[in-house]
């Protein structure tokens, strides 16, 4: 299935990455509000941002779109909100994002960082549905990248009004 991505194609990211900024989120959580005014701020910053509308179908696994995506990047946004955890591939493209060793900047949406270090309330519920369909080894690398996230400095919204 094709992806669709929403960039500026006006400016050119420094030191040869293809995007400025990846942002990573749930879509049913975050799209018509917080993300879209994230992504429309940074562009009008002249920040080149890779927005994946997040189309995958079950059973398809990150597509090598989204993974040049990731490649490409020279910082990273993980916006994480109450279902974050539920989506497999949010979290599969977080564990991608550690890899790069690049910037991240998370943004803890309606969660509290501890909810996600820890795996707490909506994240606890999400990770008891995965440990049922996966072997060990993939919730607990999506378990460490959620408690190295969460050790990290970053914005909490719940102060920010109905963005």
């Amino acid at each position: 299935m094709e992806q669709e991505m929403h960039t500026d194609v006006h400016h050119h990211p420094v030191y040869g990455y293809q995007f400025d900024v990846f942002l990573s989120f749930r879509g049913a959580d975050t799209r018509m509000k917080f993300t879209a005014h994230l992504h429309r701020s940074l562009v009008k910053e002249g920040i080149c941002v890779f927005l994946d509308d997040e189309k995958l179908e079950k059973g398809e696994r990150i597509g090598p779109s989204l993974d040049k995506a990731i490649e490409g990047s020279q910082m990273f946004i993980p916006v994480f909100s109450a279902d974050y955890a539920s989506s497999r591939w949010c979290l599969s493209e977080l564990v991608q994002i550690f890899q790069t060793k690049r910037v991240i900047l998370p943004v803890f949406y309606g969660v509290h960082r501890e909810d996600v270090r820890e795996q707490k309330g909506t994240f606890e519920t999400s990770f008891l549905k995965h440990e049922k369909r996966y072997n060990r080894d993939i919730p607990e690398a999506w378990r460490k990248a959620l408690r190295d996230v969460g050790e990290m400095s970053g914005w909490e919204t719940e102060n920010m009004g109905d963005l």
